[in-house]
């Protein structure tokens, strides 16, 4: 059973009142799948590779079916998405990474959140880890920084270069909602059993023709949901 603990949260009360609707892209044994299932979350997991889904499924069991064979580019999900996890999903895809940011936000309306752990520095080779300033600017154009963690327990592949970076879907300066998220932020406050931003001990990597997937089946890393 994986180790959660909870946490006070400042919530907006559109994410206070229900549960996220939560699409986790690239999510090779979809180990976040189950709990968020299990807490009675909507979430919808999806991941180019037969081989990574039919193990997730079986992993899932009685949820087996949150899980779907999609390309990511391609899918759409059932829901309204609130919340993208990014489990390093970015990664896995080649250099030329500007179509990432434009579906990411297609999928997430503004205030939505694209959240989760991000590989910073360029490498050769994959998985692909990306610079701080590209990724940056990769994003700013549609998503506001507005949460960042330092991230315990990768594995090796990724030690000591994952962030927890949580980005919320911009609005129009004239909204006067974005303009009073951070007062809202400060005013509604959720308990609820949420997960942490440190990896579990047991990882491994699954491989799949959109790139190298992680996977873990210990516990999940976490966000802090902010939406106005």
């Amino acid at each position: 059973m994986p180790a959660y603990r909870k946490r006070s949260r400042r919530l907006p009360l559109s994410i206070a009142v229900r549960p996220p609707n939560v699409l986790i892209p690239g999510c090779g044994s979809a180990y976040e799948a189950l709990w968020l299932a299990r807490e009675n979350w909507p979430v919808k997991a999806i991941d180019f590779s037969s081989s990574a889904v039919a193990a997730a499924r079986e992993q899932l069991g009685e949820y087996a079916g949150v899980v779907e064979q999609a390309d990511f580019f391609a899918h759409r999900p059932p829901f309204d998405t609130d919340w993208i996890y990014e489990r390093a999903f970015l990664c896995t895809l080649l250099r030329d990474r500007w179509h990432y940011a434009v579906r990411m936000a297609e999928l997430l309306r503004p205030g939505a959140l694209l959240a989760g752990f991000y590989f910073l520095g360029e490498t050769p080779r994959p998985p692909f880890g990306i610079e701080r300033g590209t990724l940056d600017a990769l994003l700013t154009s549609y998503f506001e920084l507005v949460e960042e963690h330092e991230v315990t327990g990768s594995i090796d592949v990724f030690a000591e270069r994952e962030r927890w970076l949580t980005w919320c879907g911009r609005r129009s300066e004239s909204d006067a909602r974005w303009r009073r998220r951070s007062e809202i932020r400060n005013d509604l406050v959720l308990q609820n059993g949420l997960l942490t931003t440190s990896r579990g001990a047991d990882k491994q990597v699954s491989g799949a023709s959109e790139g190298a997937r992680r996977a873990s089946a210990d516990s999940p890393g976490a966000a802090r949901f902010l939406r106005g």
